[in-house]
């Protein structure tokens, strides 16, 4: 017997979270130490790092197995620069295929939601050593958040991004998304590109395959005034992806249906 179909039910898409991973969020301090001087916590952080790196790998292949398209030629472009990684979010381990799968050698920063923070203080050091820094909840943080960014985007580094910002497990269409985060980029005249993963059917009631198109890279259009470029840039990596979605991923493992209002 073919396994019944999951629904999910939604009013708004831009602020439903249905991760279910049961943490409750905490507000992150404002005084939180984006770049430590601890040259203790520091060393050791980057030595979980490169020890995690090959098991992270490991558990993004097991878990995710994705087929890349694109990756190659794409990555040769700013293969020199400090970039950004714009992907959909609909899969817990998504966070772990960019750093590991996609150019390894250049260290990768995920904006991750201050829920990822609220667990405790071991997690959240481990969660900080391989990337993980939280997107701020309070204006004191912002500035000291967006040094940080720009210290990662001067070191050659990668900045993940994921402007769904909720995870919609195995949606295969992409969310309607702000603006917001991509005025990093347009501020500090950065290259981004996109990571779209589609879902393509296998067997009836299994798991669909995960292909990821890589796309760009997009470039901020500095003619244009400050905000109509933070605009041009997320609209040109929305239809990107919105593109990739539409024409690959053919699978609906999970349904998502809007509640109507009544």
């Amino acid at each position: 017997m073919a396994k019944e179909q999951k629904v999910i039910y939604y009013s708004d898409e831009l602020h439903e979270d249905f991760a279910n991973n049961g943490v409750k969020a905490k507000k992150v301090s404002e005084n939180y130490k984006y770049l430590s001087k601890n040259p203790f916590s520091r060393f050791f952080g980057k030595l979980l790092w490169i020890i995690f790196l090959p098991v992270a790998w490991l558990v993004a292949f097991i878990l995710y197995h994705p087929k890349f398209v694109g990756k190659k030629n794409v990555l040769k472009k700013v293969k020199k620069k400090g970039y950004f990684i714009y992907s959909n979010h609909v899969l817990s381990v998504d966070p772990l295929v960019p750093p590991t799968m996609v150019n390894p050698t250049k260290y990768c920063i995920i904006a991750a939601s201050p829920d990822t923070f609220s667990i405790n203080k071991a997690l959240s050091w481990i969660i900080k050593s391989f990337g993980g820094f939280p997107i701020p909840n309070c204006p004191e943080m912002y500035n000291n958040y967006l040094e940080y960014i720009k210290f990662h985007i001067n070191k050659k580094h990668k900045v993940l991004m994921y402007p769904e910002a909720h995870i919609w497990p195995y949606c295969n269409w992409i969310r309607h998304y702000t603006s917001t985060s991509f005025k990093y980029p347009v501020m500090l005249n950065a290259p981004i590109i996109t990571m779209t993963t589609c879902f393509i059917s296998k067997k009836p009631g299994k798991k669909p395959k995960k292909v990821i198109y890589v796309d760009g890279p997009f470039y901020p259009n500095q003619d244009l005034k400050f905000a109509d470029a933070v605009e041009d840039l997320r609209n040109q990596a929305f239809e990107q992806m919105n593109q990739r979605a539409k024409q690959y991923s053919t699978c609906e493992y999970v349904k998502y249906v809007k509640k109507t209002s009544e």
